[in-house]
């Protein structure tokens, strides 16, 4: 129990007004112990003041929170400056809370999210920031509140996923440790998009999966904001008591080609490619054997590659065999006027354009519409390096004389 009192021990009601040095007595169920606290009243009453601070981050307020006699209205803001894969608790400890004012970190549904959680291994591990965090505050006052949403940097090109219960790695596009038998939605509940991409769970004939157990074939598929950039990631499993290893899987990544692991489609090897330099472009899973064949299946070793070839790639158990075939659309042993191709696109850093003739300028333009690269062409093939550049969508521009030969649009991831 507690009650309010002067120090001259007299009790206050409910309707008397507060003073200076007024005293708050607390006393335990069984009345044998007690606390007393001074209360320290000011003209200016209890703090209305929920804006975070800090010298790190950037810290916007969008919405102003409206406290009224009929309604009371959060306000929101944003957190923002922090790259994806910040641990949460980095950022609490780098912003000010207002005096008196409490915070709870929630998610998009209201729940509480905590800074650690439990893995896939029962390890607690550090839970890192997404878009899909907010800093819930409420003023001193009790009636004030402005909820902030954590904004890590990002671009509308970006289409990775992060995970707090599973392991990702990025550089070969695969999903490690996850317990055989878990749900489509649980499984998907646990992947964190860039801002604004969309997921989904596709099976080996791109089918999407909503409902019922992951399969080892299955492939998570994410596709960035502005819908122009889409990767694919495979699925590794964690072993169990009746299966003591987990299955080898069988794909190709490449920085040079566009490889389509929905539909299995590789685009960007010409007429001319070699197949020992097709090889050097491609990276297998962990164990994978990658072959060319011709259109009998028969494998090809050296030449060139032609019409009908398709990349054979099989697990390092051989449990497993996908054929990829080759975007042949855009080969040409010579390319004729106006048959001009830049490839890979999207690229990691580096683009090709074939089918030039002499002194055809290259403008490339950056996203915001200013000119990065001015030069001449004195060969069919030029490169053109964004490796320095920013993820985004570039505008290639190609003229010859003041005539303008061709216009078009590279993605940067």
């Amino acid at each position: 129990t507690y009650r309010m009192g002067k120090t001259d021990e007299s009790v206050l009601e409910g309707d008397d007004v507060l003073a200076n040095e007024d005293m708050l007595l607390v006393m335990s169920a069984d009345s044998t112990n007690f606390s007393q606290y001074i209360l320290e009243v000011t003209d200016d009453g209890l703090s209305d003041d929920a804006v975070l601070t800090s010298s790190l981050y950037q810290i916007s307020i969008e919405d102003q929170p409206v406290v009224g006699e009929e309604s009371v209205v959060a306000g929101s803001g944003t957190v923002s400056g922090f790259e994806y894969g910040t641990r949460l608790i980095t950022v609490l400890n780098n912003i000010t809370l207002p005096a008196g004012a409490t915070l709870n970190v929630i998610n998009s549904a209201g729940a509480y999210v905590p800074t650690k959680m439990l893995n896939f291994d029962t390890v607690y591990v550090d839970v890192t920031v997404n878009s899909g965090i907010y800093l819930d505050v409420l003023a001193e006052d009790g009636l004030t509140r402005i909820v902030y949403q954590l904004l890590p940097i990002s671009s509308e090109n970006d289409a990775f996923i992060l995970s707090d219960m599973y392991t990702v790695t990025q550089s070969s596009n695969l999903i490690n440790f996850i317990p055989r038998g878990t749900n489509v939605q649980t499984f998907l509940s646990y992947l964190v998009p860039s801002t604004g991409a969309t997921v989904k769970l596709v099976d080996k004939m791109g089918h999407i999966r909503t409902d019922g157990s992951i399969r080892q074939d299955d492939k998570v598929v994410v596709t960035s904001a502005n819908g122009l950039v889409t990767r694919v990631y495979h699925l590794s499993m964690l072993r169990t008591q009746y299966i003591l290893g987990s299955p080898y899987l069988a794909y190709i990544l490449s920085d040079t080609y566009s490889v389509d692991q929905v539909n299995y489609n590789i685009a960007g090897p010409t007429g001319s490619t070699l197949v020992n330099e097709f090889f050097s472009n491609v990276s297998p899973a962990m164990g994978a054997i990658v072959e060319v064949v011709d259109a009998e299946g028969n494998e090809k070793a050296t030449d060139d590659l032609n019409e009908g070839d398709m990349v054979k790639v099989t697990s390092a158990d051989g449990k497993m065999i996908v054929m990829y075939e080759i975007d042949f659309a855009t080969l040409a042993e010579k390319p004729s006027e106006g048959n001009i191709q830049l490839y890979p696109n999207p690229t990691t850093g580096i683009v090709n354009v074939m089918g030039l003739e002499n002194d055809v300028r290259i403008q490339v333009f950056n996203p915001l519409g200013v000119l990065i690269k001015d030069k001449k062409s004195d060969s069919s093939l030029e490169t053109i390096s964004l490796a320095n550049q920013p993820s985004g969508m570039y505008i290639v521009v190609l003229t010859r004389d003041s005539r303008l030969l061709g216009q078009y649009k590279v993605i940067r991831r």
